[in-house]
């Protein structure tokens, strides 16, 4: 979601998570979750029951089960969707 008074951060959150992110870094989250390979990594780390991501912030370290993960991809691409059509009304009106 946008956060009204953030100026260009963007506040994410997901289940016990809360996190207000510059623009540029909500896009790299975004990346990063649509470039893992969930499958190749609980196959490579079968004893492991979560994956454990670093973002370019180092002192956001987020640790997601599988199907979380699946879950976050899909909640981030309707995240992109809504703040793209949020920045086309905004530039409309202006």
């Amino acid at each position: 979601m946008k956060c009204a008074n953030c100026s260009d951060n963007i506040a994410i959150s997901y289940n016990n998570i809360t996190q207000s992110l510059g623009y540029q870094d909500f896009y790299n989250l975004k990346i990063m979750i649509d470039r893992l390979d969930v499958e190749a990594y609980f196959k490579k780390f079968p004893d492991e029951e979560k994956l454990h991501i670093r973002t370019d912030y180092k002192g956001l370290f987020f640790s997601f089960l599988r199907e979380e993960i699946y879950e976050l991809k899909m909640l981030l691409s309707e995240a992109a969707i809504k703040i793209k059509i949020y920045e086309n009304i905004q530039n409309n009106l202006n």
